[in-house]
């Protein structure tokens, strides 16, 4: 195939649909593995692609790959097989190294949340989520997840502050 990435993600995605895994992955590492200097989306693609098969070598091939040039992708597949795998405690590894690089990286900042929940750490999870909403008060979700959050923390004034964003009386 030439270097035409819609066309590469198109015949990878056909691949998949008819069940060559392999050969669908194999397609997308012939391209990435020659462009490892910046983000690309088909590293997004593989990623996706080793998640649904649990392909966790390659995932972490995937994230050695982008490790010195591009780290947003290495670490951004590495929370994301650390999600898969449930090991909360890793992906909050991954997210806080990403945020140390990219500190307004707000889907990192969600991921993050998540991790905290997951491991009981509510009030932790409520104040990443608020930060989300702050930093873009378009996300409704983040204010209702900080709210959730801080309701499992028994943080009632939390709760009540979030609630009367939303106009709602407690």
């Amino acid at each position: 195939l030439p270097n035409d990435n819609a066309l590469r993600e198109q015949a990878s995605s056909a691949l998949e649909a008819c069940g060559a895994f392999d050969e669908a992955a194999q397609l997308l590492w012939d391209y990435l593995e020659k462009h490892t200097e910046k983000e690309e989306k088909l590293s997004y693609v593989l990623m996706g692609l080793l998640l649904s098969q649990a392909d966790f070598k390659g995932l972490t091939r995937l994230a050695d790959l982008y490790q010195k040039n591009v780290p947003i992708t290495a670490h951004w597949v590495l929370a994301n097989a650390a999600k898969a795998q449930n090991n909360w405690t890793e992906v909050e590894r991954q997210c806080n190294k990403l945020l140390a690089l990219f500190p307004d990286l707000l889907r990192a900042k969600g991921l993050l949340a998540h991790s905290l929940m997951q491991q009981q750490r509510f009030l932790e999870a409520a104040h990443v989520s608020f930060a989300i909403y702050e930093a873009d008060p378009e996300q409704d979700l983040a204010l209702w997840e900080a709210t959730t959050a801080a309701s499992a923390a028994c943080d009632w004034a939390l709760v009540r502050k979030y609630a009367a964003i939303f106009d709602m009386e407690l």
